[in-house]
């Protein structure tokens, strides 16, 4: 498998959110990000999501590193599996991450997946 900076999920559905709305905020109050799960402090920017599926309401709080992931990795939407979906995919090009993709996130994602990249290449030396 050749990797590249656009991962597909081949959704086997057509998945669309009726009132779909997405902004970017500043937080007013702490909350978690539903990708990573760090705390998105007071002040800082964020992307609030929100629509209706299948008659259930959602909304998605993303940091704004997760969302340089999903906007520069994914070629659709991608909530709350986003890492996951991420990780697997690069485990099937053996983390061979292209620095053209590298070079779009946000430092923070960046490093977060240098650290990824290190951990699968020290397992894969270990067997």
């Amino acid at each position: 498998m050749e990797c590249s900076c656009e991962i597909s999920t081949d959704f086997s559905f057509d998945f669309v959110y009726e009132n779909y709305n997405s902004e970017i905020k500043i937080s007013k109050n702490p909350s978690r990000c539903g990708e990573c799960e760090r705390f998105i402090l007071i002040g800082e920017e964020y992307e609030k999501a929100s629509g209706e599926f299948d008659g259930e309401k959602y909304q998605h709080t993303t940091c704004l590193d997760c969302v340089s992931l999903r906007n520069h990795f994914f070629d659709d939407w991608q909530f709350e599996t986003l890492w996951e979906t991420f990780s697997n995919y690069m485990d099937d090009c053996g983390w061979e991450v292209p620095e053209k993709c590298l070079s779009k996130v946000t430092p923070a994602t960046r490093t977060r997946i240098c650290e990824m990249t290190e951990e699968y290449w020290e397992e894969e030396d270990e067997e």
